[in-house]
């Protein structure tokens, strides 16, 4: 994925756009793989967790891979993956 990351990263695409396109792969996979196993029970989900976990999606899906993707455009991606 980092080499995907990277093609596009160097490319004229805002890191915006580039980490919801990214995002919504993830999203199609997940949501695959949910139905797939059968993983859809929410009955142990609270409010209080599942705003944990959008607060969660905002930092590091959001911020932090705009972040990575804004470091890749300007240095090597063997600098900013690790």
């Amino acid at each position: 994925a980092p080499i995907f990351d990277k093609i596009v990263a160097s490319s004229n695409v805002s890191p915006f756009l580039a980490n919801l396109v990214r995002a919504t792969g993830g999203i199609i996979f997940l949501l695959i793989a949910v139905l797939s196993l059968r993983q859809f029970d929410f009955s142990t989900f609270t409010t209080k967790n599942v705003a944990y976990l959008l607060i969660a999606g905002a930092l590091a899906g959001g911020l932090a891979m705009v972040l990575y993707y804004t470091a890749l455009k300007h240095t090597q991606a063997s600098r900013v993956i690790p």
